[in-house]
């Protein structure tokens, strides 16, 4: 039976305390700063394979030296709190994803021990090496967009018993680490944001809004992140009042290299690598009408994101939201997959859950694209980012993990209850990830609230097309390049290899003028608008294409 639901659709918008354009170039490897645990030993075999991730990243990525980071000291440690003039034991859990308060473990009462290990293993090192190292006479906190933590490097705390609701003692810690900035000045100012008390569930002591949050709604790309260019102002009072703040700004921008295995994390590496030439795919969501949880948060998620994707001249999707059927397979590959995850039902709100826990394994047929990304309406799909035998589920809920496994490259899930409306929302994800935002700028672009429990895994330079940007002379184009944005070439020549096929797509072209060299005769220009692209002429009986303000001085030679 088919349901058709109406209801209205509201962009959320935390208010901005300065929209002030960036103008920034797209990322690249210098500005990201690549966190790793350094192995404690010869039997460390978790620090073995975090050293070997790191390793694997920098080569594929041509990271600078400078930019790296070993956690020498990331071991289970009595902690001391002064305050309280207590011991507890903390222990990193869960195949050491977890900063686990061993003395409150069957407790609903939490403490700030596991957060004190946090703030002195994890947050004081790398503000240490943001501060003290320079690059050509800058400091690098004001060169580095993006943190990234390689597999080993924790990603959530638990100051208390564990549950579905973080309360903000609970938490990953991404959101954390978005505001580092803020101990620059108090090495200890992470600690302020530790909350004391636990609530019943959906009741969540503060809210930070995320200051980059929907930050380019015209898609301009003028946004590109830069560090502490984004604040926010605080509306919840009872923030107001636990923080003594009513703003907040973002720092940098955070991602996990994680997986099940070494293999599993090098794939998707790979995958991020190759997702610039990805070609033939659509994007996918599949909304179920009638889940058992979540209420219509996908079907608003698919049909705005349709609206978006339209208005925006692209048409390479499959979103199913009104009716109530599954999609586990499509004839083409797909850049992402989202759905209620294991609270789809097949036959109304009542009846049995259609999918296993392990879905994403068992269930799913689909071909994913190099790139795709996974966002569900799971959650706990980020119960873990990495742990298997077993892999640890809440509500037998599927895991972000069990996509890479299975051929996606990046994503986006929830650690704790996130509460559907504060989801990472597709339809400006999927947008700004196809007109050429990097995968990571895209996800905080579409995240809410930096408290809401959401936790990102991928490379973060992963694009999938070229966005607006600078290259070098004689930039060399091959395979299959989608082209949405401005490219400003800095010389008067670009190659094309043979085979390569150019698409220009929104607002792709390349600006000033220069020449396209081929190496062969095999390549494809494709446009939707030649009055801002490039085009075949003929010189002084010299075939060529050039790129020039069209139509150019050259339009009798056209052929």
């Amino acid at each position: 039976m088919k349901h058709f639901i109406v209801f209205c659709f509201f962009f959320l918008l935390c208010f901005s305390i300065a929209e002030a354009q960036t103008f920034a170039d797209i990322p690249g490897p210098e500005n990201v700063l690549l966190v790793y645990k350094q192995p404690s030993g010869p039997t460390d075999t978790l620090g073995r394979v975090s050293d070997s991730v790191m390793n694997y990243y920098q080569n594929a990525r041509n990271i600078p030296a400078s930019n790296i980071l070993g956690l020498d000291n990331l071991v289970n440690a009595t902690i001391y709190d002064s305050v309280s003039q207590t011991e507890h034991y903390i222990k990193l859990t869960q195949s050491g994803e977890i900063i686990k308060d061993t003395n409150n473990q069957y407790t609903w009462s939490p403490t700030i021990h596991s957060w004190i290990y946090f703030n002195e293993k994890i947050v004081k090192p790398i503000r240490s090496h943001l501060l003290n190292t320079y690059v050509n006479g800058t400091q690098l906190k004001d060169i580095i967009r993006f943190i990234v933590l390689c597999k080993g490097v924790p990603y959530r705390i638990e100051a208390r018993k564990e549950s579905g609701d973080g309360c903000r003692n609970n938490v990953p810690i991404d959101g954390l680490l978005n505001i580092i900035g803020e101990t620059f000045n108090d090495e200890d100012a992470i600690l302020d944001f530790y909350y004391p008390t636990t609530f019943s569930q959906f009741q969540f002591a503060y809210t930070l809004p995320n200051p980059y949050f929907n930050a380019d709604p015209s898609y301009n790309m003028a946004h590109h992140f830069l560090p502490n260019s984004y604040s926010a102002q605080i509306t919840d009072q009872s923030t107001i009042n636990f923080l003594n703040r009513n703003s907040i700004t973002i720092s940098y921008l955070v991602s996990h290299l994680d997986g099940f295995s070494y293999e599993d994390i090098t794939g998707m590496i790979d995958r991020s690598i190759d997702a610039l030439h990805a070609d033939g795919y659509d994007w996918l969501i599949d909304a179920d009408p009638t889940p058992d949880g979540g209420g219509s948060v996908m079907i608003a998620q698919a049909s705005a994101t349709e609206n978006s994707l339209s208005n925006l001249g692209f048409h390479n999707y499959k979103f199913d939201y009104l009716t109530d059927t599954i999609l586990v397979n499509y004839y083409k590959p797909i850049m992402s997959y989202s759905s209620n995850g294991t609270h789809t039902t097949l036959g109304g709100y009542s009846a049995p859950r259609y999918f296993e826990p392990d879905y994403i394994q068992s269930q799913l047929e689909f071909e994913y694209a190099p790139g795709a990304v996974f966002n569900t309406a799971e959650s706990f799909n980020a119960t873990t980012i990495g742990s298997s035998n077993p892999i640890p589920r809440r509500d037998g809920q599927g895991q972000i993990p069990e996509f890479f496994l299975m051929g996606g490259t990046v994503g986006v899930g929830h650690a704790y209850e996130p509460k559907p409306e504060n989801m990472v929302k597709d339809y400006i994800m999927i947008p700004a990830y196809q007109l050429g935002y990097s995968f990571i700028e895209a996800a905080y672009l579409g995240m809410p609230n930096l408290t809401t429990e959401n936790v990102v895994v991928g490379d973060p330079l992963c694009t999938i097309v070229w966005g607006k940007q600078t290259l070098p002379d004689s930039i060399v184009f091959e395979s299959t390049n989608l082209i949405a944005g401005e490219l400003n070439i800095t010389g008067n020549a670009a190659i094309i290899n043979n085979g390569a096929a150019l698409r220009f797509k929104h607002n792709g072209f390349i600006t000033g003028e220069g020449y396209l060299i081929s190496q062969d005769r095999e390549y494809t220009l494709e446009t939707t608008n030649w009055n801002k692209s490039v085009f075949k002429s003929k010189y002084d009986n010299h075939p060529m294409i050039i790129w020039a303000p069209y139509p150019g001085e050259e339009i009798a030679n056209t052929y």
